[in-house]
């Protein structure tokens, strides 16, 4: 990977559990991740991380409550963003 590209990490969970359990999964995901990439020789400081716990739903759990179990899955997610360095605060 390119030392003049940052990676954004964006992690997240369901709506299933307390908010303090899922902000945590949603950081340990990021983390993970961030740990694969490092491991595979991207710099640490070329990667950012964020947790959002279950704050930003996709899917039905966007709009339906409780959440319907088959679209659970796809809000347990971690989204890569990928941004070259010049367009860095833009």
């Amino acid at each position: 990977m390119s030392p003049n590209v940052k990676i954004k990490l964006d992690g997240f969970t369901d709506t299933y559990g307390t908010r303090a359990v899922n902000d945590r999964i949603s950081y340990l995901r990021a983390y993970n991740l961030h740990n694969l990439l490092v491991s595979k020789g991207v710099r640490m400081e070329n990667i950012t991380m964020v947790a959002h716990g279950e704050s930003k739903p996709i899917g039905r759990c966007a709009y339906e409550y409780p959440c319907p179990i088959e679209d659970r899955q796809k809000n347990r997610r971690v989204e890569v963003r990928l941004t070259p360095r010049y367009m860095e605060g833009k």
